[in-house]
């Protein structure tokens, strides 16, 4: 605040501003000007009043009212006329602002403590003075029904925050949470706004709020009987399948995936991205434990991790809604959320670590527990299968020494039979093979006998053979044969077409070229060639005359001239 005071000897103006350099250049400029070391303050003689004013008030500086009267001549008495015309005095609007914030401070001569939840710090806490509100709420109600302008200036800043840190559980301001402040009221002239100017505070007063809602949520699960539901879930012998809340790329999210890989097991991560801290926490969060309670067949267990941070980052996890959430969750919920001192809603109600890598730490344990424990039984197993291949093995050998005796003794009562068999194979082949040379000796000489006796049969027969084959008999029969021979000739030479036509005879053919064998093969009108000995005669049917007593239609000519000459024939020969 840049302000303009008289001090109560009323013969210096005290001109009062935080540092700044264009100020202190333009105050250097002032006649008689002056630096208080000890009160960090630059005077003015009053009688360089107006110099002052007309010099500083570019600049932002307000003036006090005793100062904006000494200028307005403010120290006349007041007219006795009330009428509205009557003269007054006429207040400049930075007067007016300077004669309220005289009036405010005065009634709050003293700094005062007020309570109320914070709003708007978050989005401040990056300037250099922070400007919030703080606001109270009914119960219930999200809209509040009260608020004043607080500013946190730079210079009592460090103050507060070693207030915060020194308290018995740290924290930092942040939005939402509740606070009791000590605060100078008063007014910023320049912008005529009320404000409250922050001191100091009561870190108590705040953890014992956060304290109250904690223990009440934890009440209202312990009527549901929900307080201990998630907690008492067993750890999977094998959490390999791992779902995570946490921010995208956070380093909490970072720290459990490098621990993670780091322990040489095949871990499945399935990450969720959502927001760890302020307002945004609950929707996202909540959002997370519900994609994942309908995919729980496809994780072992749920990981909600997030960085370190100041205890009031605590106070977005103490829903009673999210509460409810992790406990009835399928799956078993380990909260890894980086606060080494204390603990949200959400920590108590599920198995609790202090960091993310120590979540992810825990897993890798369990699963290195989980391998302990089968290299052991599988040692006690290979131990065990030792005794007893030990001991089978023995058992084999008192066997195996037990069966080459008894074999040996088998073998040599079967060496003795088999020679003895041997024995009576070789003396009876002996005498079955001299029987089998006599018999086939006896076999040969019948065989020979046989054969002469055959051999002089076909001579016999073939004798008697040669005198059928004599040349007068010969004779005979081929002369027989030429008889026969030339019959069958002269058969053949009157059956032959070319003498069947000489002899008058005519062959007639359709006009298709197909012999005509009767008239039922033709009708009137038909074209016919009629061949002759010497040529052929195209000629058409004119009429057809049938005879009853005709050869029937399929005997030709030439048939019936075979037949009869056929008859003839054989009865000659006969």
């Amino acid at each position: 605040m840049r302000l303009i005071e008289l001090d109560s000897d009323r013969r210096r103006l005290i001109l009062r501003f935080p540092y700044d350099p264009a100020v202190v250049a333009r105050v250097r400029e002032l006649p008689e000007r002056r630096f208080d070391r000890e009160e960090r303050t630059w005077w003015v003689p009053c009688q360089h009043a107006h110099a002052v004013a007309d010099a500083l008030a570019p600049h932002g500086f307000a003036l006090a009212p005793e100062v904006a009267a000494l200028l307005g001549g403010a120290e006349a008495a007041a007219p006795n006329d009330s009428s509205p015309a009557a003269p007054g005095p006429t207040f400049r609007v930075s007067e007016l602002n300077a004669v309220v914030r005289h009036a405010i401070e005065e009634a709050f001569p003293v700094p005062v403590w007020v309570a109320g939840e914070i709003a708007g710090y978050d989005r401040n806490r990056h300037r250099r003075h922070i400007y919030f509100e703080l606001v109270e709420k009914a119960e219930g109600e999200e809209k509040p029904r009260a608020r004043v302008s607080v500013v946190l200036f730079e210079s009592v800043r460090p103050r507060v925050e070693r207030r915060l840190a020194e308290a018995p559980d740290p924290f930092e301001l942040c939005d939402g949470i509740e606070v009791r402040l000590r605060v100078r009221v008063g007014l910023y002239e320049p912008a005529g706004s009320y404000q409250a100017v922050l001191e100091d505070l009561d870190p108590v007063h705040t953890l014992g709020r956060l304290a109250l809602a904690r223990q009440q949520i934890l009440r209202t699960l312990a009527a549901r009987g929900l307080e201990d539901r998630n907690r008492s879930r067993p750890l999977p012998a094998l959490p390999l399948r791992v779902a995570l809340i946490t921010s995208f790329g956070s380093d909490a999210m970072n720290d459990v995936l490098q621990e993670l890989a780091q322990s040489g097991y095949a871990f499945s991560i399935a990450v969720f991205d959502a927001r760890m801290q302020g307002r945004e926490l609950k929707a996202t969060v909540a959002a997370g434990l519900e994609h994942f309670a309908r995919r729980a067949a496809d994780h072992d267990v749920l990981v909600l991790a997030r960085g370190g941070g100041a205890r009031t980052d605590l106070v977005w996890f103490d829903d009673l809604d999210l509460a409810v959430a992790v406990a009835e969750h399928p799956l078993k919920v380990i909260c890894g959320i980086g606060h080494q001192r204390d603990q949200s809603v959400l920590d108590l109600i599920a198995t609790s670590v202090k960091t993310p890598t120590a979540a992810a730490q825990l897993l890798a344990a369990r699963v290195r527990e989980a391998e302990g424990a089968l290299v052991e039984r599988l040692a006690r197993i290979a131990g065990g299968a030792r005794a007893v291949v030990g001991e089978q093995a023995a058992a084999l050998r008192r066997s195996g020494r037990r069966i080459a005796l008894a074999t040996g003794a088998r073998f040599e009562a079967a060496r003795r039979d088999l020679e003895h068999r041997v024995g009576l194979v070789v003396r009876g082949g002996r005498g079955a093979l001299r029987s089998a040379r006599s018999a086939a000796h006896n076999r040969v000489d019948r065989l020979a006998a046989a054969a002469r006796v055959a051999t002089r049969l076909a001579g016999e027969r073939a004798a008697r053979a040669v005198r059928a084959l004599a040349p007068e008999r010969m004779q005979v029969l081929f002369a027989r044969a030429g008889r026969q021979a030339a019959a069958r000739e002269e058969r053949l030479r009157a059956l032959d077409p070319a003498r069947v036509l000489r002899r008058g005879f005519a062959l007639v053919r359709d006009g298709e070229g197909r012999l005509v064998t009767g008239v039922d093969r033709v009708a009137a009108g038909d074209d016919v060639t009629v061949q002759l000995r010497d040529g052929e005669l195209a000629a058409g049917i004119t009429g057809i005359r049938r005879r009853p007593e005709a050869a029937p239609p399929q005997q030709t000519a030439p048939q019936w001239a075979q037949q009869g000459h056929g008859g003839r024939d054989e009865v000659e020969e006969r």
